[in-house]
């Protein structure tokens, strides 16, 4: 089966191409976000952003710290 591109608007998602289908017949899927250039150069920006502010780096620090006694599957390594 194609892969099928819409758009969701007002509700209702509208096909980015001619689908080949009967009028008013049932379809099953699961929509799944498609991730554009735009909203990858606005995520990077974001970071590049955050780690100039020193509260964030802060925070960031506190965490790794708060995992270092962790493996790589999740058990702890220090008691």
């Amino acid at each position: 089966m194609k892969t099928i591109h819409a758009v969701y608007e007002q509700g209702v998602f509208r096909p980015q191409e001619t689908v080949h289908l009967t009028e008013r017949t049932g379809v099953e899927f699961e929509p799944r976000p498609v991730q554009t250039s735009a909203d990858y150069a606005e995520k990077v920006e974001a970071v590049r952003t955050a780690m100039k502010d020193e509260l964030f780096l802060q925070d960031l620090n506190e965490v790794s710290a708060s995992f270092s006694g962790v493996d790589a599957a999740g058990w702890a390594t220090e008691l």
